[in-house]
């Protein structure tokens, strides 16, 4: 952990956490050992990640509930209700800068699922750094479904390739959203919630985009 970059914990963790005391605390002392370990400036991620066995909203809709935070032209009510079309880039912008002036964080990152059907979805992405570093996924891509779990993971890990090896330049993000979108687009037709796919087959798709 000394030389760690970054350290990422899913929001599932904190959905269990909620089901007992017990399960409170040991996540609790996990994570009081692991930031008494971090060193100097190693940036912390977190993903609300969707469970719907654990809470029945994603990640507008947390921070429209919890914390009333709205998305542009949406308000927290709207998104809650789910009163909600498209969403435009300046929405995404005002919803991040909100976000950023809440909770101080360097980067804000969505993941926006549209499913059309059982097996098909489509897909895309944004981020906006602090500094007001602004990315879009540049199409929403379809996906024939096979298995949606796991997901969200893999394409948080491919964001962070893309940040991890551009030294967290805000234009980091651009590659973190291509290869993420990249590589969940592939696991997600895939069975089972391990995405077993090679860096060529993320680059072969880049390609092909």
């Amino acid at each position: 952990m000394k030389n760690a970059r970054l350290f990422h914990t899913s929001g599932i963790t904190f959905g269990l956490a909620a089901h007992s005391d017990y399960d409170r605390n040991c996540c609790h002392e996990a994570f009081k050992e692991a930031v008494a370990q971090m060193p100097e400036g190693c940036l912390v991620g977190l993903d609300f990640n969707y469970r719907s066995a654990l809470w029945p909203v994603t990640t507008l809709g947390n921070m429209a509930e919890l914390y009333g935070i709205g998305c542009g032209r949406y308000s927290a009510r709207q998104i809650v209700d789910g009163d909600i079309g498209r969403v435009e880039d300046d929405d995404l912008r005002l919803f991040a800068q909100q976000v950023h002036q809440k909770f101080k964080t360097t980067l804000v990152a969505v993941t926006i699922r549209y499913p059309d059907s059982f097996e098909q979805h489509r897909w895309e992405s944004a981020a906006v750094h602090a500094d007001g570093t602004f990315f879009r996924s540049p199409a929403v891509k379809p996906i024939t479904l096979c298995d949606r779990l796991g997901g969200g993971d893999t394409w948080t890990a491919g964001f962070y390739y893309g940040l991890l090896t551009e030294d967290f330049h805000p234009s980091s993000i651009a590659k973190g959203i291509l290869v993420g979108d990249a590589a969940t687009r592939l696991k997600q037709t895939l069975m089972f919630d391990l995405p077993v796919i090679e860096k060529s087959e993320v680059q072969t798709l880049l390609t092909s985009d």
